[in-house]
């Protein structure tokens, strides 16, 4: 197919570097607006933020040790606080505005990759990472980098062949999942069959390159991960050693993974919803948002479509971006069906950037002008209320354990029992360090302590450990986790009568009475 026309070289410069601005101001706007969560406490424990850093321990980073390195050395050079960490990831995902342009290149389509890279710049799904103290940005940033030098050694520009190694060792680096980019390469080279005989050698020089310097962090994977969760063996996973429940990989998650990459995690029905329903607590969240669901459905469904049939007759370097779009996700169901790995769509985010190019090949699918402006404005309604809730409606919100740690630090005296439901990750990583050494005479319990034991024994030893204490607090975050039938909220709303209660989005702070103040025998449930 004929390059289209498009903007000049110049302009196209300039276009880029005003998409790259507003990148930056929707990735920095409000970027301390959400709590520190449980999944970015495990990113600073990972990082040895507060403590040194040893080589070793990388091997042991299951997450990306190359998140960790940068992440430890920004913040040796800007500090801890929230502002300063979630920077580098507001930095990382303004990046990957100018490289996706760049890896856009060999289509010869300069409107198709503006309007493209537009639709990165604006994308929630995006920016919810790029706030976020995770290595999923990073994840894409190198995705897109990779598939734009593979892009450029498959039309024999050899020079891309070094840059293509060390960035396939930088992204298996960033994240595991970088394995699902590699092998949708792969396969397009499989689809070649005799045109793609004169890159197989450079790729595969490559990519054992790459298993080499990765050997000693592959190994660690295997031994602490595939082995332990006994993923390559033929029998079923016991059902008492799988990761959750029955099934980590339900078939309604991929057409999930395509909307979440359309309009991010802020419209329609919130992830606490979803959980709820998925819970078994009855289909009212899909009901309420039904117009919205419908709305974004119709416009984004329409738009991929159109979009899919146009960049397959682009030939080679567009069918390079559609298997993206296909191979990260399925091999992310197939590994959750392995009980590898619970089903996300963050584990198959290098579907997020072809996913864009084909947005943008829906819009200029319309030949009349005003029709393409009528479909980007569509697409600007659901993408604006997303952007909207996520910076400002707290249902959308994650965990806030940092005001309930606030609250806590306020009040809490020696003597006092803190007694945790779910998991106190981010205050022993980052809000309140070292509340689990029971700190100036406060007391730490969890529920966790006593995971194995029956529901009815771990009321009586929590009776047992407050009465040991002056007063109680109950912190519930991520309660549902260690109680997913909600038999704790129900023991606490029966036998205690909390004298103040704070609840945050995600996360609850009960105060209960001195032990003095009640009747010695409430509680116990016998």
């Amino acid at each position: 197919m004929e390059s289209e026309r498009g903007p000049r070289a110049s302009a196209s410069t300039w276009i880029v570097l005003g998409l790259t601005l507003l990148a930056a101001c929707l990735r920095f706007y409000r970027l301390t607006n959400q709590s520190i969560w449980v999944d970015e406490a495990f990113t600073i424990k990972y990082a040895r933020l507060f403590t040194e850093m040893h080589w070793s321990w990388l091997t042991d980073d299951l997450h990306g040790p190359f998140h960790s390195v940068l992440l430890h050395g920004w913040a040796s050079l800007f500090g801890t606080g929230e502002f300063a960490l979630r920077a580098m990831e507001a930095v990382l995902g303004t990046l990957a505005v100018p490289a996706f342009y760049w890896a856009l290149r060999p289509l010869q389509r300069p409107t198709t990759a503006l309007l493209a890279v537009g639709l990165l710049a604006i994308n929630p799904f995006h920016i919810w990472y790029s706030q976020e103290l995770r290595n999923y940005d990073l994840f894409i940033l190198v995705g897109i980098l990779t598939t734009g030098a593979f892009a450029r050694v498959l039309q024999r520009e050899h020079r891309y062949g070094a840059l293509y190694g060390a960035l396939t060792t930088l992204g298996f680096l960033s994240n595991l999942a970088h394995l699902f980019t590699v092998v949708a390469q792969g396969l397009v080279q499989v689809f070649r069959g005799g045109k793609g005989r004169g890159e197989w050698r450079g790729l595969i020089l490559s990519w054992g390159l790459s298993l080499l310097l990765l050997s000693p962090w592959i190994y660690g994977f295997y031994s602490h991960r595939i082995v332990e969760s006994r993923a390559l063996e033929a029998r079923s996973v016991p059902a008492e050693e799988r990761l959750r429940g029955e099934t980590t990989a339900p078939v309604i998650g991929i057409p999930y993974c395509y909307f979440v990459y359309s309009v991010g995690y802020s419209y329609g029905p919130s992830l606490r919803e979803l959980r709820g329903l998925h819970q078994s607590m009855g289909m009212g969240p899909l009901r309420r948002h039904a117009p919205q669901l419908a709305l974004a459905g119709v416009i984004f469904g329409f738009l991929a479509i159109v979009g899919v049939i146009r960049v397959w007759r682009f030939g080679l370097p567009g069918r390079v971006w559609l298997v993206l779009l296909l191979v990260p996700v399925l091999l992310t169901y197939a590994t959750a069906l392995r009980n590898l790995k619970v089903f996300n769509p963050r584990y198959a985010s290098a579907a997020l950037p072809p996913y864009m190019l084909v947005l943008a090949e829906g819009i200029l699918a319309a030949r009349n002008r005003r029709l393409r402006f009528a479909a980007a404005g569509a697409l600007l309604i659901p993408t604006g209320m997303s952007l909207s809730n996520h910076y400002f409606d707290d249902a959308y919100a994650k965990d806030d354990a940092r005001s309930a740690s606030t609250f806590l630090r306020e009040r809490v005296e020696p003597g006092d029992l803190v007694f945790v439901i779910g998991t106190d990750e981010p205050l022993h990583r980052y809000y309140w360090r070292g509340i689990r050494e029971n700190p100036d005479g406060i007391t730490k319990g969890d529920v966790g302590y006593w995971w194995d034991r029956p529901r009815a024994e771990q009321f009586v030893l929590f009776e047992e450990l407050r009465a040991e204490h002056d007063d109680a607090y109950v912190l519930l975050l991520r309660d549902h986790f260690v109680d997913p039938a909600g038999e704790w909220r129900q023991y606490l709303n029966k036998w205690h009568t909390p004298t103040r209660r704070e609840v945050y989005p995600g996360s609850e702070v009960w105060s209960l009475p001195s032990q003095t103040q009640t009747d010695a025998t409430t509680g116990t449930g016998q």
